[in-house]
């Protein structure tokens, strides 16, 4: 099976030798750990927390989110690509690390700004200041763990071992710690604090092992840079955010708690789902095509094309699959008290196979190809369209509206992307 795996992706394998297959092979099987130990956690503490608590936590998690967007800027793309396109030279890959942690620790700080100020006026976030207080520092920890660095250097196994490492830390501590309802604001603070350990140990070890140097003042040039690069996938990542984060956001404002937590215990699911089948091809995939496509666009072109079908084939097995046994995944996992998440798991059902191909068309495809320029529009198109199916058709049919424009706007989102790359002789059908 991988002798023709191999073969099939044989453009790619001239370039990366075995770095690809080692890379997805070594991913998919710390994505899986990484995602089925936390869903090992969700029964314990929805019975614990109960519907209402679990739903405060997902909420607050969704609000610190918006801070993340800005504080990666789009550099898990761009900065990855950047050292990927120079790997062989070791200046160029150390002002990119440097400068990428300096415009990180900036936008932090533009952030604790906007955050304090939205404290002081938002009553919602003064009834429970602890839990989004950790939810919105754990982005400190997010901030420092240099995943688009070893994902540069085609180096997934560390970071996907270290992943592990978290997850796994994570899951013994809330089961250690968790004990009543009163305890679900310790959830981000858990995270928080095993977050921050490791990568603060991440950041040493390239510190020590990759000897790169860290340079504490930083070089204007560079950082322009690298800010003008990383502003159209910010733009876009802010776009995509209105119709993923803004439909949870939105639901908060016409749902109550216990309903919130039936949608995020679905989104639990589907997710953990996602990160099985999508990140680890699109994060082994991403630096070695980027550097395929320098070399020779057209056999980036047929790589990509094998790939697109290889994963419609594969995630449309696993939709109708998750479709007919979303009653037993959510009895299983949240308990027979959370039947009210089987319409939202349903609804979702079919997002490996719409979220898969469209990562890998607009990941793969616009940014790979120097056409993110396309993305704002597309995901900001995208983003008015959610909005307007939400405030119209939401207080009227209830919170399985946030599901269903989820579901249309990636639908909407692979044809878009499909047109624009088609009329730039990108034929990938």
């Amino acid at each position: 099976m991988k002798e023709k795996l191999q073969q099939r992706f044989s453009g790619l394998h001239k370039v990366s030798q075995t770095n690809f297959f080692s890379n997805f092979i070594s991913l998919s099987f710390f994505q899986f750990a990484n995602y089925i130990i936390p869903i090992i956690v969700v029964p314990y503490l929805v019975r614990i927390l109960g519907a209402e608590n679990y739903g405060k936590i997902n909420y607050a998690q969704v609000f610190a989110s918006y801070f993340t967007i800005l504080i990666s800027f789009g550099f898990d793309y761009t900065s990855t690509k950047e050292i990927a396109e120079n790997r062989n030279d070791q200046k160029k890959i150390q002002d990119t690390f440097n400068a990428t942690l300096q415009l990180k620790a900036i936008l932090f700080i533009v952030s604790c700004v906007v955050f304090s100020t939205l404290f002081l006026f938002s009553e919602k976030l003064k009834d429970d200041y602890l839990l989004y207080i950790y939810s919105f520092v754990l982005n400190l920890g997010l901030l420092l763990f240099p995943n688009w660095y070893f994902q540069g250097i085609e180096q997934m196994r560390i970071m996907s071992v270290v992943n592990f490492l978290i997850k796994f830390s994570g899951v013994l501590a809330l089961f250690l710690f968790i004990r009543n309802e009163g305890d679900y604001m310790l959830v981000p603070l858990i995270s928080l604090v095993i977050q921050l350990f490791f990568s603060i140990w991440a950041i040493y070890y390239i510190v020590s092992r990759q000897k790169i140097k860290l340079q504490l003042i930083p070089k204007y040039d560079l950082l322009k840079n690298h800010f003008i690069k990383g502003l159209p996938v910010f733009i876009s990542s802010v776009a995509i955010s209105t119709y993923t984060i803004l439909n949870f956001t939105l639901m908060g404002m016409y749902e109550n708690n216990t309903e919130i937590g039936y949608y995020s215990g679905a989104h639990k699911i589907i997710m953990a789902i996602l990160m099985l089948t999508s990140v680890p091809l699109n994060t082994s995939l991403y630096p070695a095509l980027s550097r395929k496509i320098k070399d020779s666009k057209e056999e980036g072109i047929i790589i990509l094309r094998r790939t697109v079908k290889y994963v419609f084939f594969i995630t449309l097995g696993i939709s109708v699959l998750v479709f007919f046994a979303s009653p037993l995944l959510v009895d299983y996992i949240l308990g027979r008290k959370f039947e009210d998440s089987i319409t939202y798991l349903q609804i979702f059902s079919f997002q490996p196979l719409f979220v898969s191909i469209a990562s890998l068309l607009t990941i793969q495809g616009l940014y790979n190809f120097d056409l993110q320029k396309y993305s704002p529009y597309i995901g900001f198109g995208l983003g008015i369209f959610c909005v307007l199916f939400n405030i119209i058709l939401l207080p009227v049919f209830g919170g399985h509206i946030s599901a269903l424009s989820w579901v249309i706007a990636e639908i909407i989102e692979i044809v878009v992307v499909y047109i624009i790359l088609r009329k730039k002789n990108i034929r990938l059908f």
